[in-house]
């Protein structure tokens, strides 16, 4: 059994801990990700550090942050 840890760090600089991961396959561009970042995003944050890591590894990607209507 591996652990892993899934962090965010957001723009401003702060770290968020993912306390829940799901899936929705059925949006645009062939899938969107909903994640609970506690604490919650700055809401000037622009992006978002996606951080995968575990014994010996790390992967990250970076996300653009798009606050659009109905945030």
């Amino acid at each position: 059994v591996v652990s892993l840890s899934l962090r965010a760090r957001a723009s401003p600089g702060r770290w968020h801990l993912v306390t829940g991961m799901s899936w929705d396959m059925s949006a645009p561009a062939g899938g969107m990700i909903k994640m609970n970042l506690p604490p919650p995003l700055h809401p000037g944050a622009t992006s978002l550090d996606v951080i995968l890591s575990g014994p010996g590894c790390r992967v990250q990607a970076t996300v653009p942050l798009d606050w659009g209507p109905g945030r």
